[in-house]
């Protein structure tokens, strides 16, 4: 019988899984809801988050659970072992999307952003992580065009803030050492005049 909703616990995911928006549900829960492999679903806990839903493994079948990595734990407002509510939503293509680095970061091509993300589906607030030169960059989504859940295509542009680095206390707290710090600050003068003049 068809839901419109289910609620479910939340368990850590697959390996494979981390940082691709993804969460598993059972082939029965699936069902339920009405949804498809690759058919996107709103997490509801403390906040709302949207992911991409793939089948559990064939090994875990019959499990009432749902598999999602911390990241989505994080932007839906809820820990590991915490109930959800689960339903299916339609997503927007993403025009475009306003990034805010939550710690200082390199200069980025955004088109990297989006190489990463094609696919992804998200919404406002949402924390992103990627990875990028064996470093980790981090960033909230502070805009998106359209408004709601949007998933990101080869079309979407990333916008990305620069880091405010006179901001020391918050500079300081992003556990970066001075040397980085020090660094990136360097490097994003270098691209702001650049882009301002033409000239390194």
């Amino acid at each position: 019988m068809m839901t419109s909703s289910i609620s479910i616990k939340l368990h850590s995911a697959y390996p494979r899984d981390v940082g691709l928006g993804r969460i598993r549900l059972s082939l029965t829960n699936m069902k339920k809801l009405g949804i498809s492999k690759g058919d996107v679903v709103e997490i509801n806990g403390k906040k709302k988050s949207v992911v991409t839903c793939f089948p559990l493994y064939s090994s875990e079948k019959k499990k009432q659970v749902a598999r999602v990595d911390s990241i989505a734990r994080f932007n839906c407002g809820a820990k590991e072992n915490e109930s959800v509510t689960i339903k299916k939503i339609k997503t927007n293509p993403a025009v475009w999307i306003h990034l805010e680095p939550l710690i200082p970061v390199p200069p980025i091509d955004p088109r990297y952003i989006n190489d990463c993300f094609t696919g992804v589906s998200f919404l406002k607030s949402d924390k992103i992580i990627t990875p990028y030169f064996g470093d980790i960059l981090s960033f909230k989504i502070s805009k998106t065009y359209p408004t709601g859940p949007v998933t990101i295509s080869d079309e979407t542009t990333f916008v990305i803030s620069y880091w405010d680095y006179s901001n020391e206390i918050k500079t300081l707290q992003s556990g970066l050492s001075k040397e980085e710090i020090d660094e990136r600050e360097w490097m994003q003068n270098i691209t702001i005049r650049r882009l301002r003049t033409g000239k390194l």
